[in-house]
């Protein structure tokens, strides 16, 4: 159904071949990105789970009691922008177009999304679910009008909802054309990213919770949301583990990242195996999730992570994962190796922070990473001098 490979998906039988793994000295040695890191002052002390940059000054967020921040000049100054009756509201996952136009989405019950034209001067619900049990984890845009919004199943059937005016109003996939939910299964809200849309139509879905299989799913499609289909990943599943977030690439390639957000610190060692409908995989090898490499176009972080997300830098990808306590970047210049790349102090606490969610501006090198006590950093990559030069 799709073109492209998932991240976390092992080579079929027959088409495994010899890796020779770098050393971790190796590893260690190889170029990374130069970073221009800034702490930026939100003015508040919510948890922002999410983030979304329009461009290189445009970038808003949202989370916890009713928060939704905008800049329009790279972040140098950050503004809290009202939304009537949501002080107790916690705001996922936030979606702008532009400085004017954006869509929040809420998690918990009554499950909302609003929508803005006027940079948050005034807002509309444009849907509301006031079903028991209805929770929304996240929502992505193939364009300005086109969209798809994933929530937490409801008597064993997904909640994905479509839009074709920019968020304005929203319609169910006939469930029918969904895969029904495993006991026990749903996504994650952690970064308002399990959902990730492509070209031509294509989106995914990462999937976790006590299903009682090893692995998590996803969900996928290649018509703009009307039908799904699932298939497994290698993703360790459980309560509390699965697929967090999910990001495409280019049009052949995904990346996937996620973990066990209740054991953060843990770097899961075992067999990598798989399932597809209609093949056969088998492990390619065992070795910690740290930092795992097939080859360049699979990639896959098993550590902690809650968001990835993909930038530009030198005509090339860049990946960055955020989450437990430092963020890690792979791209070309590391041959796409995940390393880590560096750990942001709270401002209020000794301790690193939590950093929720990350976005790139598209097609630059220039990042927004969100997460605890109203935290927010800009990261800005470039290629090291040394290699520029050359």
């Amino acid at each position: 159904m799709m073109r492209y490979a998932l991240a976390l998906m092992l080579l079929p039988i027959g088409g495994c071949f010899s890796i020779d793994f770098p050393t971790p000295e190796e590893i260690h040695s190889m170029p990374l990105p130069d970073i221009d890191l800034r702490v930026q002052e939100s003015g508040v002390d919510a948890s922002l789970r999410g983030v979304f940059a329009v461009d290189a000054n445009v970038c808003w967020a949202s989370g916890s009691d009713g928060t939704c921040l905008r800049t329009v000049n790279g972040g140098d100054t950050w503004e809290r922008i009202q939304v009537p009756n949501a002080s107790e509201i916690d705001f996922r996952d936030v979606h702008p177009f532009d400085a004017q136009n954006a869509v929040l989405m809420t998690a918990g019950t009554p499950a909302r999304i609003y929508r803005t034209s006027d940079a948050g001067v005034s807002w509309t619900i444009a849907y509301e679910d006031h079903r028991e049990g209805a929770f929304f984890d996240s929502m992505d845009f193939w364009d300005d009008q086109r969209g798809v919004l994933f929530g937490d199943p409801i008597d064993g059937v997904f909640t994905i909802l479509l839009t074709d005016d920019g968020g304005w109003s929203w319609r169910h996939v006939d469930r029918a054309s969904i895969p029904p939910a495993m006991d026990g299964e749903a996504g994650f809200a952690a970064s308002g990213t399990c959902v990730a849309t492509g070209g031509d139509g294509e989106a995914i879905i990462g999937l976790g919770g006590d299903t009682g299989l090893p692995t998590a799913r996803v969900l996928e499609t290649d018509d703009f949301g009307e039908t799904w289909a699932a298939r497994a990943s290698n993703m360790p599943t459980s309560a509390s583990s699965g697929i967090f977030s999910v990001a495409f690439v280019d049009d052949d390639e995904i990346v996937a990242v996620g973990g066990d957000y209740a054991n953060p610190a843990f770097s899961n060692e075992r067999d990598l195996n798989s399932a597809l409908t209609g093949a056969s995989f088998q492990p390619a090898y065992t070795k910690p999730c740290d930092e795992y490499w097939f080859r360049k176009e699979i990639r896959a972080l098993m550590s902690y992570r809650s968001s990835v997300a993909v930038g530009e830098l030198d005509g090339h990808a860049v990946l960055l994962a955020g989450g437990h306590e430092y963020c890690v970047v792979s791209s070309h210049l590391a041959s796409y190796h995940w390393k880590w790349i560096v750990t942001i102090p709270g401002s209020n606490t000794e301790k690193p922070w939590h950093q929720h969610a990350v976005s790139f501006a598209p097609g630059t090198s220039r990042a927004w990473v969100v997460g605890a006590e109203g935290q927010i950093t800009r990261l800005d990559l470039a290629v090291p001098m040394d290699l520029d030069e050359n």
